[in-house]
């Protein structure tokens, strides 16, 4: 089950039809584990602690590191896919075991 729905993916990527529905789920798979990774702790339990707010900040994250692997496809790029500012301010105030 994803953190995000599928009709709420393909309305960020304006997406009106079904042929990408597949490629999406899978990017979209791969952008929950990666903010997982990030926040230190499952979406599924952390979900529960999170208030509206921090909801809203997280899968806002979740739909920009999406539009990333979807708008930029190709094999070809030479930035970093992960290096998204506004992806990481969004994170940061609810990410686990920082440390220093």
């Amino acid at each position: 089950m994803h953190f995000i729905a599928i009709t709420t993916a393909k309305q960020h990527l304006r997406i009106d039809h079904d042929d990408d529905s597949e490629l999406i789920k899978l990017y979209l798979a791969a952008a929950e584990s990666y903010t997982e990774s990030v926040l230190g702790q499952s979406l599924q339990v952390g979900v529960k602690a999170w208030d509206e707010t921090a909801r809203a900040a997280i899968q806002t994250a979740i739909l920009l590191m999406l539009s990333s692997l979807y708008e930029s496809r190709s094999a070809d790029q030479t930035q970093e896919q992960y290096q998204n500012r506004a992806y990481m301010a969004l994170l940061t105030p609810y990410r686990k075991n920082m440390g220093i």
